[in-house]
């Protein structure tokens, strides 16, 4: 009796991929609505009534004040708005891997956008730590301490090289000798 060759069942692996990363995304952003959701409520107990007397409004101002503080709210804020800002970036990956895989003329654009957003991004979050006037204050830059200027710009500078490496490695003849290139270039970073 002929045998009848393996045929690989389900999807493919960058379908799984996608799905993983698209799944992690909407996630996020769930956990971002539901949050934010919840410190809209909490931030209607703040404002104090107007026929408060004077006094015990500043009172029960700087009471409410010391227990947003005491309990990091403005941290919360800013981690609502960086997980939306990873959710947006796991979206883009996905699609970019999702294009890749089925139709490169449209990913080429795709990157490209990505690249030139990521770079405005980038950006925008170290200009206040050059320029303390800058309004692009932003949770990601106050996260990151002066001396971080560097190695941020280093690490987005070799992001970006590698990128567009790979890129150029999808759509150049001679990706046989550009390959072992890029990956010892990807080896030391």
């Amino acid at each position: 009796q002929p045998s009848i060759p393996a045929t690989p069942s389900g999807p493919p692996d960058y379908l799984i991929s996608v799905n993983k990363v698209w799944f992690v995304s909407l996630t996020l952003s769930l956990i971002v609505a539901f949050y934010s959701l919840a410190m809209q409520q909490w931030l209607r107990y703040i404002p104090v009534s107007l026929d408060t007397p004077v006094r015990e409004a500043i009172r029960l101002r700087q009471y409410r004040r010391k227990g947003w503080t005491k309990w990091y709210a403005n941290n919360v804020i800013s981690l609502l708005s960086l997980l939306l800002q990873a959710a947006v970036a796991l979206f883009v990956i996905g699609l970019i891997i999702l294009l890749r895989n089925t139709n490169k003329s449209l990913s080429a654009p795709v990157e490209g956008l990505s690249i030139a957003w990521l770079a405005i991004f980038v950006f925008a979050s170290l200009a206040p730590l050059f320029d303390p006037s800058c309004p692009y204050k932003s949770a990601l830059s106050s996260l990151m301490p002066v001396w971080s200027i560097a190695l941020s710009i280093s690490a987005s500078l070799v992001f970006m090289i590698l990128f567009i490496i790979n890129i150029l490695l999808d759509f150049l003849p001679q990706r046989q000798f550009l390959a072992p290139t890029a990956k010892r270039i990807a080896r030391f970073t």
